[in-house]
């Protein structure tokens, strides 16, 4: 968790953390963060307030015997503001994912399924152009493809949508870093991503197949020179291929019970 996160919205004076009721920085010098819709003096809040608080919230649910995959995740303790309901941005977004992955690591380390979506929470933020989130990716691609290989042994994937986006997830940090060995390895994990879907007889898929092999195309040029690479298809399809991964991880949570 980086205590040197700077939020989009400067606190006003007089304004304090939500949470700890206190002005200004935290014992450890970490500022008061927003990244969010709430205005005013509202929803401004220390980032270590924050984790505390999601954890809390997360381990009740726990406690209290509701230990579906729906209720860890859905209720996005980790992700949006508890007060204007929307996501958290930037920087806070950032360091909410890793404080997550670090949460499900240590308390739920033997729920494959649960870190399996934290991880994938935490690549989607990383930046493959910096260092340091460079050698992050490279980390967490590991461990998701180790996680899929030892749920495919025990058989204990739900369907075509965690490998799936654990691939392709994987194809897009590597064109992101853009070194021509990663942009090997993004055709790579995008074309296995894509094949995966192929294997699929969701009604949904074939457009969705159709924006990979976009990605696909967009790779191959840029790994053979071309500086004006064409996709097959338009970035919202690129979205609604991220709307649909989503939406079915989100209809999966109701169906999954964590061993």
């Amino acid at each position: 968790m980086s205590c040197a996160s700077q939020s989009t919205f400067m606190p006003p004076d007089g304004a304090s953390c939500w949470l700890c009721l206190e002005e200004g920085p935290d014992d450890s010098g970490a500022p008061l963060v927003r990244d969010c819709s709430c205005r005013g003096h509202s929803g401004f809040a220390h980032l270590a307030c924050l984790v505390q608080y999601a954890e809390s919230k997360s381990m009740d649910l726990t406690e209290r015997g509701a230990h579906m995959v729906s209720h860890i995740f859905e209720e996005k303790f980790f992700q949006q503001c508890p007060n204007c309901k929307q996501s958290f941005q930037g920087d806070i977004s950032y360091d909410m994912t890793k404080a997550q992955l670090a949460f499900i690591e240590r308390e739920f380390k033997d729920v494959d399924r649960w870190n399996l979506i934290a991880l994938l929470q935490r690549i989607v933020v990383l930046d493959g152009g910096k260092e340091e989130d460079r050698i992050e990716g490279e980390e967490i691609s590991a461990k998701m493809l180790s996680l899929i290989d030892e749920m495919e042994k025990n058989s204990n994937l739900l369907d075509v949508i965690l490998p799936v986006s654990v691939n392709k997830e994987i194809g897009r940090f590597n064109s992101e870093v853009g070194t021509k060995q990663c942009l090997e390895k993004a055709k790579y994990y995008l074309e296995k991503a894509r094949d995966i879907f192929k294997t699929s007889e969701d009604c949904e898929i074939p457009w969705a197949v159709n924006s990979i092999e976009g990605e696909i195309a967009a790779v191959e040029a840029r790994i053979s020179g071309d500086s004006r690479p064409k996709k097959a298809e338009s970035d919202l399809s690129d979205f609604r291929v991220g709307t649909l991964l989503a939406s079915k991880l989100f209809n999966a949570y109701h169906t999954i019970e964590a061993s």
